[in-house]
């Protein structure tokens, strides 16, 4: 019996690889860069303006008949923006302005929801990892005392990695549709919403984590199938 079941099981996995469509691409993107700001001085005021932001990536997805389908990807993120802090107390104005430079190497895991024959509708939700592996910072620093008018300007160079994470964890959500260009090229388009929750467990002071809008354009080759 246990050697039927496993027989059974050997048979449907090996049929449903068989009869899955194996698809590589790649996608160029441009976006917004949106954050999230955890400000827990309360003599602080923090604005920003979002910049660019650029992503290149690499992705991999299975394709099965039906509507539920897998996907993974790897990509190149680059975001710039500009941000400006004030600091207000009895004794002292504090303003600080920044230009941040942050590169980032994603990497996504997610189920694709499919509808469609030739042209194809996708919809996509699921986990993402992100690490910080190159920042800049580009800014100054005035700190005036209230009292005797004296100012001190300080020039703001170095890494971002104490004001954003190295180590991400994102969600996302994404829709996109598929165009064939013949049997085996398509061509796609879509926008993607990332959301940084690692604000969710932030505890020190002006945490900064992403929001961004992005839209994709790219290419995809599909792989022949076992059968």
């Amino acid at each position: 019996m246990k050697k039927s079941i496993f027989t059974i099981l050997f048979i449907s996995v090996f049929y449903l690889i068989s009869i899955a469509q194996h698809q590589i691409g790649g996608n160029i993107s441009y976006g917004i860069p949106y954050y999230k700001i955890v400000n827990t001085n309360s003599n602080a005021t923090i604005n920003y303006t979002p910049e660019q932001l650029y992503d290149i990536e690499l992705n991999y997805k299975k394709r099965w008949p039906g509507v539920l389908n897998f996907g993974s990807s790897i990509s190149y993120q680059f975001q710039s923006s500009h941000f400006e802090k004030e600091v207000i107390t009895p004794n002292s104005y504090v303003f600080q302005e920044r230009n941040y430079q942050l590169n980032y190497i994603n990497i996504k895991v997610f189920p694709e929801f499919v509808y469609g024959e030739n042209i194809k509708i996708s919809l996509q939700l699921g986990p993402s990892m992100s690490f910080l592996v190159y920042s800049d910072i580009n800014g100054y620093t005035d700190v005036s005392n209230s009292i005797n008018g004296v100012k001190i300007r300080t020039e703001e160079s170095g890494t971002a990695s104490d004001d954003f994470d190295i180590v991400n964890f994102l969600l996302f959500a994404g829709a996109g549709i598929d165009i064939p260009i013949n049997d085996n090229i398509l061509i796609n388009g879509g926008i993607q919403y990332q959301y940084n929750i690692n604000s969710w467990f932030a505890v020190e002071e002006n945490t900064y984590s992403d929001r961004s809008l992005i839209f994709r354009l790219g290419i995809a080759y599909k792989l022949k199938q076992i059968l």
